[in-house]
């Protein structure tokens, strides 16, 4: 099975973590996905608007959520299932060009977390990085789901 959704970014702190945290339009939003049994495979492209004003209690340093995923994550086998992705090309994003930026879907989700790894260590991602004008990123990943 096959489809589209719409990405947007919000953070964890949104009033609706299920909606936008800023205004304006985005450049881009695209979510394909193909799902076969119960692994689901996505690849995102979106590009923020070219002003962004934080709204929807959407604010500095807030951890970042990319939600719309088609489906919720599975969460029945007992363990904390995470399942992450690959970022392919990020584009005006304020954090440093050594960190490496990955994707998460954990259990019982549907958004991504974004962290960074730098050396040996990992934080998350805050929506300071995501707040510039024309913040492109591409992710593509999988993850496992128990929806029907």
């Amino acid at each position: 099975r096959t489809g589209t959704f719409v990405p947007l970014w919000s953070s964890d702190n949104a009033t609706d973590v299920t909606a936008s945290i800023t205004t304006g339009t985005y450049q881009v939003q695209h979510g394909v996905y193909v799902r076969i049994g119960d692994l689901v495979f996505y690849q995102i492209h979106i590009k923020s608007p070219s002003t962004w004003t934080y709204t929807n209690g959407g604010a500095t340093n807030q951890g970042v959520r990319l939600v719309g995923l088609p489906f919720t994550s599975a969460s029945s086998n007992g363990a904390s299932e995470q399942w992450s992705g690959s970022v392919s090309f990020f584009d005006n994003m304020s954090f440093s060009a050594s960190y490496s930026l990955k994707p998460l879907v954990r259990n019982n989700t549907d958004y991504i977390r974004f962290y960074y790894n730098s050396g040996n260590t990992s934080a998350r991602f805050v929506t300071t990085s995501i707040d510039e004008a024309n913040s492109e990123v591409f992710v593509t990943g999988t993850y496992r789901t128990e929806d029907a």
